[in-house]
């Protein structure tokens, strides 16, 4: 719809404690997000490789980027959209269906 109201991340964090990206956004509503659900991955010259899990400290950065339409992980160099976190998508198809099963 043209005239729905783009949600814009005002805020995000991450807690430690219960180990969660959490997003405040412009219409008021808060997001937590598990950190292990979300695709973090790298290019080592050949293939794009899973990272190891992320330590505290280098969650601990996290910054609204691009007008609040994406989330940044600067430490960890990785970018998340707002859009698709707020919709449940934390990576690509393949991702998704591997935690959608480990979830199970």
């Amino acid at each position: 719809m043209k005239d729905e109201v783009e949600r814009i991340v005002s805020f995000a964090e991450y807690v430690p404690a219960r180990r969660q990206l959490r997003l405040i956004l412009t219409d008021g509503s808060e997001h937590f997000i598990p950190i292990e659900c979300l695709q973090m991955e790298r290019w080592n010259g050949h293939t794009m490789e899973t990272l190891p899990r992320p330590k505290d400290s280098q969650l601990a950065k996290v910054s609204v980027w691009g007008g609040g339409r994406s989330v940044l992980f600067p430490d960890l160099e990785q970018m998340f959209s707002a859009e698709d976190l707020i919709a449940g998508r934390y990576g690509d198809r393949e991702w998704m269906s591997a935690i959608a099963v480990s979830a199970v």
